[in-house]
């Protein structure tokens, strides 16, 4: 007959000294896990949706600064992230989806026509190869004042108007050209831009298993 015993009373002391720090183990994976995908996930997932857009409004609604973090607890084990006050509109709105109409919306660039209010939407004709000169953007995305549709449309040397059907702004080009400066509009949809839930996930499963190898190893058996 053979037997075979184990000395595992240091087996024993692991488990006990990990099920004992189980509770501040699981929340402290759960904070490490939520502040990574908040530093990393989402930023990414934004600046992704929000090609379009310059560098200071990536940042802005892009940032680990858009998010906040309730953390979990040893009787709490869950971490929420959800949108800060700042950027929860614009956020929400390119998740979501939305119905954009210009006469009930105070943030949007609109402009007062005979026929309404309407969205104003910058043109930029040389990326279209049109020539001229259309409204461009700077660095930070936003549009000189200058070139705002209530300042053109004052300016007595931009010869610029609103055509009959309140469709577009147009700005004379020399003495036989009409450039479209502005596309207008009295509503648009805003469609489903920004895909948190696969940022979120792609997140857990990326970060969720480092962390909590971490935090495992340095569980005292004191």
């Amino acid at each position: 007959m053979t037997t075979i015993s184990i000395r595992d009373r240091e087996m024993r002391k692991r488990i006990a000294a990990v099920r004992k720090a189980g509770p501040r183990v699981g929340r402290d994976v759960l904070n490490a896990t939520a502040f990574s995908i908040r530093k990393r996930e989402l930023p990414q997932e934004v600046q992704r949706s929000f090609d379009f857009a310059g560098p200071s409004t990536k940042r802005f609604v892009g940032g680990p600064g858009a998010w906040l973090v309730r953390q979990a607890t040893t009787g709490r084990l869950r971490a929420t992230i959800f949108t800060s006050p700042k950027s929860r509109t614009i956020l929400e709105e390119h998740a979501l989806g939305k119905r954009a109409i210009a006469r009930r919306d105070p943030n949007r660039l609109t402009v007062k026509t005979p026929l309404g209010k309407r969205y104003a939407v910058p043109v930029d004709v040389s990326r279209y190869g049109g020539g001229g000169k259309g409204i461009r953007r700077g660095k930070r995305g936003k549009i000189r004042a200058s070139q705002l549709p209530g300042a053109i449309l004052k300016s007595k040397t931009r010869f610029a108007f609103i055509n009959r059907n309140a469709t577009a702004i147009l700005r004379r080009q020399g003495k036989r050209h009409l450039r479209v400066v502005y596309a207008l509009t009295p509503a648009f949809t805003l469609g489903r831009r920004i895909n948190f839930g696969r940022a979120i996930r792609v997140g857990a499963k990326r970060h969720l298993p480092r962390h909590a190898k971490n935090k495992l190893e340095r569980v005292s058996l004191r």
